[in-house]
């Protein structure tokens, strides 16, 4: 689920937060990354790569998980 709007200005960074929608810690619950990119091509990157490098453990829980929450915080 890809929640916010995309409002995000040319060369912005976002930080967002991938979870699963009972977390409520970002800072020991989930996942939190910085991109550059758009928003929701960086939410479509992380699916993709998770084909490509199942080793990682973002790309471990995508495949686990079919209910996480992709928030952009900033």
């Amino acid at each position: 689920m890809f929640n916010n709007l995309e409002i995000q200005p040319k060369g912005a960074s976002v930080v967002y937060w991938i979870h699963k929608p009972e977390h409520t810690d970002m800072f020991t619950q989930g996942y939190i990354g910085i991109t550059k990119r758009k928003a929701r091509s960086r939410w479509r990157e992380h699916y993709i790569k998770a084909e490509v490098r199942p080793d990682l453990k973002i790309c471990k829980a995508l495949k686990k998980h079919d209910d996480l929450v992709f928030d952009i915080i900033l």
